[in-house]
């Protein structure tokens, strides 16, 4: 008896104990025709931020190809401006620089170094209308017989006289140069292609542009002739003659003509006359 008395004891303990327990909860049963919810399932509604960070860095790749779009229309550095032959502005600009060799210029004189000198610069010339002055290099520093350091031309008459100025060079205790009357032939006369001359052969050009030359302001112009070559002319601004021609065959320079030291209007009749003609 006493033995059933504590089994039963212990049965009453075990149900209070349980009944006691409040973190204990019985889950409802499913009804018919529901399913239970596994807590893996309850837990996804978590992955929804990666889907959506996803979809924040797709645009992101698309803005690319944009920005290098952008960097293709960008204007590169600005070519060179050249005006051709053809324009209208640049003919009209060409051909007011060609006349001012006609309405501005007197008298002119340069110094004059070329293929016939071999690139030195020797005799300077002196050309007032249909009269020229050559002043003549003097290369030997002793006086000689027959010598003459300036010729007179006038192309009008066609005539050419020597003449012996500078005295140190004309005048020693036997011979007198300055005395002496040259009757030249012209025909014998080498002379170079004077700047006024180069002027007249220009029919069409292109302007390059401005640019300085012997201090001076200048517009080079250029232009192809028949044979292929193309001349290279830099003209001056204000009284539109060449200081220098420069002829090309492709990429090679075959000739150079150079007109240094050029003085404009200064010049009168008076010295042209040959100073030895009495």
């Amino acid at each position: 008896m006493k033995k059933i008395c504590l089994i039963v004891f212990a049965l009453f303990a075990v149900v209070l104990l349980l009944g006691c327990r409040p973190d204990v909860v019985t889950p409802p049963k499913p009804e018919a025709g529901e399913e239970a919810v596994a807590p893996a399932q309850v837990e996804e509604p978590e992955a929804a931020p990666e889907k959506a960070v996803k979809e924040v860095k797709e645009p992101v790749k698309t803005e690319e190809p944009e920005e290098k779009a952008e960097e293709e229309e960008a204007p590169g550095p600005a070519e060179p401006k050249v005006v051709v032959e053809d324009s209208e502005a640049s003919s009209a600009e060409l051909k007011e620089l060609l006349r001012r060799a006609d309405e501005k210029v007197t008298s002119y004189s340069y110094l004059y170094g070329g293929p016939e000198t071999a690139g030195y610069f020797k005799d300077t010339y002196v050309i007032k209308g249909d009269k020229m002055l050559i002043k003549v290099y003097e290369e030997d520093y002793y006086v000689q017989t027959d010598y003459y350091d300036r010729m007179y031309i006038d192309f009008a008459t066609k005539t050419a006289t020597g003449c012996c100025v500078t005295r140190n060079r004309c005048i020693s205790h036997n011979v007198d140069n300055t005395v002496k009357v040259f009757e030249l032939d012209l025909n014998a006369i080498s002379i170079p292609k004077t700047p006024y001359q180069w002027v007249k052969e220009i029919t069409y050009a292109t302007i390059v542009g401005p640019e300085t030359f012997d201090e001076r302001s200048v517009t080079a112009i250029k232009y192809t002739r028949g044979d292929g070559t193309e001349v290279r002319m830099k003209l001056d601004d204000t009284y539109g003659m060449p200081h220098q021609v420069v002829i090309m065959k492709g990429e090679q320079q075959i000739a150079k003509y150079q007109f240094n030291d050029m003085v404009f209007n200064a010049y009168k009749d008076a010295e042209f006359v040959p100073p030895c003609v009495k």
